[in-house]
C-alpha cells in the first residue's frame, strides 16, 4: 500500500487560497487545525528527555515529524492536552528531514493539504504548533518566497518567527519549512533504526584526522564499515561538535557527492558547541562536512550513535 509523506511539524494554512479558511477568523482556524498538531517528545536509553518538536496527523495512526527530533531516541511520546500516545518510527526520509511515525490508537483529524506550488509571495499564512513543549500557539505572517519550487528540497520561507523544535531553520526572523506536496512524494523503502555505542569517526585535533577544516572546504568521511555501522547503512544518527573556530560560521553535514541544503551547526568565534543530526549517507556509505566561514579554520568532531538500514 502506498503512503505519501506529507510536510509536517507545523500546519501551513493558505488563508486566501483555501475556500473554507478564507472565510474564517484566526481563532476558528486554530480551533479546526490544532487537533491535528501534536507535541512530539523523544527520550534516551536512560529515560531522560532528549528533544521535543511537533508532528502533523497525516492518516489514522500516522504522524509525520522532523527526523532531527528523533535522533538517538529510544522512546517517543505524543502529547496533546492530557492525552499521551506511544509512537514508533515507521518511515524515515532523512534527506527531507521527514519521519513518519506509527501511533497505535491515534485517530486525530487529517488536514487537507495544498501544494506549495500554489503559494505566492505576499500570501497570508498561519503557522500553528507547540513552542518548547508549551501549549499550541498560532502566528500570522506572509509568504516571503518559495525556494526550489517543484524540486526535491522545496522550501517555503515566511515572515513568521517560528517556534523552536519545529522542522524549521531560523534566519533573519524568517522560517524555512520543508514541503512535500500531497500525492507526489515517493514513500521511502521501509527501514529500521539500530543503535551503536557512541563512537568517534572524526576528530581533526588528532594527527590521524587533522588538520582543522579550513573555511569554505569540505571533508568526506566514510562511516560505513566502522564504529559498528555496516557498509549498507542508508543514514546515521550523529553528534557534530565544533571547537576552536577562528571566526563565526556554520558546519553542514550532507551525503558525499551531493550539495548541502542547510547548516547543521552554527557557532561564533572561539565557541565549542555540539548538535545532534540525522544525515543520509552516499552510495559508498560516506558523508561530508563543509565549513562555512569567512576565513581561518575550525576543528570538527563527529560521533555516531546509530544507523538506519
Amino acid at each position: 500500500m502506498k503512503r505519501a509523506l506529507v510536510a509536517a511539524s507545523v500546519a501551513l494554512f493558505l488563508v486566501d487560497a483555501c475556500g473554507v479558511a478564507a472565510a474564517l477568523p484566526a481563532d476558528q482556524i486554530f480551533e479546526r487545525v490544532a487537533p491535528s498538531i501534536w507535541s512530539v517528545h523523544a527520550f534516551g536509553a536512560d529515560g531522560k528527555p532528549l528533544a521535543s518538536g511537533n508532528g502533523l496527523s497525516v492518516a489514522p495512526g500516522r504522524l509525520v515529524t522532523s527526523c532531527r527530533t528523533l535522533a538517538r531516541a529510544r522512546r517517543v511520546e505524543l502529547r496533546q492536552g492530557g492525552k499521551v500516545y506511544g509512537a514508533q518510527l515507521e518511515f524515515p526520509d532523512v534527506e527531507r528531514d521527514l519521519c513518519q511515525l506509527h501511533v497505535p490508537g491515534l485517530n486525530a483529524p487529517v488536514l487537507a493539504q495544498v501544494s506549495a506550488r500554489t503559494l505566492r509571495p505576499g500570501q497570508r499564512v498561519y503557522v500553528i504548533g507547540f513552542s518548547f513543549g508549551n501549549e499550541a500557539s498560532i502566528a500570522e505572517g506572509l509568504v516571503s518566497a518559495v525556494r526550489d519550487a517543484g524540486g526535491p528540497n522545496e522550501r517555503v520561507q515566511t515572515t513568521v518567527p517560528a517556534a523552536g523544535g519545529l522542522n524549521l531553520t531560523l534566519a533573519a526572523r524568517s522560517a524555512t519549512l520543508a514541503v512535500v506536496p500531497l500525492g507526489t512524494a515517493t514513500p521511502p523503502v521501509a527501514t529500521r533504526f539500530f543503535t551503536v555505542s557512541p563512537c568517534r569517526v572524526l576528530d581533526t585535533r588528532s594527527p590521524a584526522s587533522g588538520p582543522a577544516l579550513a573555511a569554505s572546504t569540505e571533508r568526506a568521511v566514510t562511516v560505513g564499515g566502522s564504529c559498528g555501522v555496516p557498509p549498507t547503512a542508508k543514514a546515521v544518527s550523529a553528534n557534530l561538535t565544533v571547537t576552536q573556530p577562528t571566526t563565526a560560521g556554520n558546519l553542514a553535514l550532507f551525503p558525499t557527492g551531493s550539495a548541502p541544503s542547510t547548516s547543521t551547526l552554527n557557532y561564533t568565534a572561539g565557541q565549542t558547541r555540539g548538535n545532534n543530526a540525522v544525515v543520509s549517507l552516499s552510495s559508498t556509505a560516506a558523508l561530508s562536512i563543509r565549513c562555512n566561514q569567512a576565513g581561518g579554520s575550525a576543528h570538527v568532531i563527529l560521533d555516531v550513535n546509530g544507523y538506519f538500514q
